[in-house]
């Protein structure tokens, strides 16, 4: 009897031990995965935080892009690019005190047997540049003719180069010759840096002496008549942007015709006879424009929202 029940003790206490580690193990169980849960959720929620950082991003990303193509396109709205596009233009009949020559005849006096056609070839240039670089190119305006109605006017007259890249501006201008030069003045432009050198001449009525802020190779022309506006040599540059000036190029050389009207008046009517101040330019040719600063900011801006889109897919 004592054996038999001996053994039912043991039996009970064996199963109450099992028991109680089965207890224990469903706790472990339990513990880890209430553990496993809130690190999961933990990871979950740090995730959403890092994605709505990732989104914030972005869009900061994509507001400064959009600030940096406003800043570009109102910076850059109406860059200059020296050429005009309203060619050919009618030309008017000349008017004013004899001899008042035609543009045909003053092309065939400075450029004689070039047949050059005043209708037909006139020049698309606005702006020019030195054939030479600095400081060995120099420029040589030879003012030919000039013709404002009569002769006191002339002295109202003043025709200068210019250098822009906007025609918002700003505008750098320098007058060559003053009222008083007449025909056959003669002045020598020498650039000693890129912006800056001197003009030379004997005459008195060149504007002689240094200058500066005028690009050896990014110049135009403007005359002025009195207190009138400027008018300049880069159509747009001009109210309406009116056509003000013509060019002929020397068939033969790097010589060219400058030919500015003094009144802007109906196309074809007795405006725009295109002989108030008339000067035969040597030693320039036209500019080549190359809009690199906007191909850098074009690329980098496309590979800025290139590394915004793909880090955000990437998340």
């Amino acid at each position: 009897m004592s054996f038999e029940l001996g053994v039912g003790k043991d039996f009970k206490s064996n199963n109450q031990n099992s028991k109680l580690k089965i207890l224990r193990k469903k706790e472990v169980v339990e513990r880890k995965s209430k553990s496993f849960l809130v690190n999961n959720r933990t990871r979950m929620v740090a995730k959403e935080v890092i994605t709505l950082k990732e989104v914030s991003k972005m869009k900061k990303i994509l507001v400064l892009m959009v600030m940096l193509l406003l800043i570009a396109s109102t910076s850059m709205a109406t860059p200059i690019t020296g050429f005009n596009t309203n060619r050919p233009f009618p030309i008017g009949a000349a008017v004013g005190i004899p001899p008042n020559y035609t543009v045909q005849q003053m092309l065939d006096l400075v450029f004689p047997g070039s047949g050059l056609n005043a209708a037909t070839d006139q020049n698309l240039s606005g702006v020019w540049k030195s054939v030479s670089p600095p400081p060995f190119g120099a420029v040589t305006p030879l003012l030919a003719f000039e013709f404002t109605g009569s002769t006191g006017n002339n002295n109202l007259q003043e025709f200068g180069f210019w250098t822009a890249y906007d025609t918002g501006g700003p505008i750098t201008t320098r007058a060559i010759f003053n009222g008083i030069a007449s025909p056959t003045a003669t002045a020598v432009i020498k650039w000693n840096d890129a912006t800056s050198g001197t003009i030379t001449s004997s005459d008195p009525g060149v504007n002689t002496g240094a200058f500066a802020g005028i690009a050896w190779n990014w110049f135009g022309f403007y005359y002025k008549f009195s207190t009138n506006p400027m008018e300049f040599s880069y159509d747009n540059l001009n109210a309406n942007s009116a056509v003000a000036s013509l060019a002929y190029k020397d068939p033969s050389g790097a010589a060219w015709l400058i030919l500015f009207d003094g009144d802007l008046g109906t196309p074809g009517g007795d405006g725009y006879d295109f002989n108030d101040m008339v000067v035969k330019v040597e030693s320039i040719t036209p500019v080549i424009p190359e809009p690199a600063t906007m191909l850098l900011l074009g690329s980098g801006l496309i590979g800025l929202a290139g590394f915004a889109r793909r880090k955000f897919r990437k998340n």
